[in-house]
C-alpha cells in the first residue's frame, strides 16, 4: 500500500491446489470478456528458520485491478 498510497483490506484467500489451467480457468473467465492481460503477482514465503514452498497470486477483481494499476502509473487516469 505504500506504492499504491491505497488503503487494502484482503479478504480471506481462495485455496485451490489442481492443475494451472484447471486454477485458471475463473480469472480466466472474468477477465477474458473486458481485457486481454490481467496482473498477477508472484510471492514465495519464509520464515527465519525454513522457506515454504509454494506460490500465493494476487489476483484482483477488476475493478479493483483498474485502481491499482492506475495508482502504479500503468494506466491513465482519464481512460477506462
Amino acid at each position: 500500500s505504500d506504492m499504491t498510497s491505497l488503503t487494502i483490506d484482503p479478504s480471506i484467500p481462495y485455496f485451490s491446489v489442481d492443475m494451472v489451467m484447471a486454477i485458471m480457468n475463473l480469472p480466466i473467465s472474468l477477465y477474458g470478456p473486458i481485457a486481454d492481460s490481467i496482473l498477477c503477482i508472484e510471492t514465495d514465503f519464509f520464515t527465519l528458520d525454513e522457506e515454504v514452498e509454494g506460490k500465493y497470486y494476487f489476483i484482483p477483481q477488476v475493478e479493483s485491478c483498474q485502481k491499482l494499476l492506475t495508482s502504479l502509473g500503468f494506466v491513465d487516469s482519464g481512460s477506462n
